[in-house]
């Protein structure tokens, strides 16, 4: 696989070990310093979803990830990808 899509790949990750690693509530502090993060991180999903095939396992593990996280994300304000 090439090593800028491994690279996306392991970005995106980190962004949702963040969302996971840190319980509710958070600030709002927190919240606006991790949105753009969050939403860089979204744009690498979207292009990572016409990089690699959605039926591979790194995306799918991803895509599973947010899902996973749907609801905290939506408590959280921060934008959902569109994974499906």
């Amino acid at each position: 696989m090439d090593s800028e899509i491994v690279s996306r790949i392991e970005y995106v990750g980190s962004l949702i070990d963040d969302l996971e690693s840190l319980p509710l509530p958070w600030s709002e502090i927190e919240i606006a310093t991790f949105q753009s993060e969050w939403l860089d991180g979204v744009g690498v999903m979207n292009k990572l979803k016409l990089q690699i095939p959605s039926h591979s396992a790194e995306y799918v593990e991803l895509a599973e990830r947010y899902r996973i996280n749907h609801d905290k994300i939506i408590e959280l304000r921060l934008a959902y990808p569109e994974i499906d």
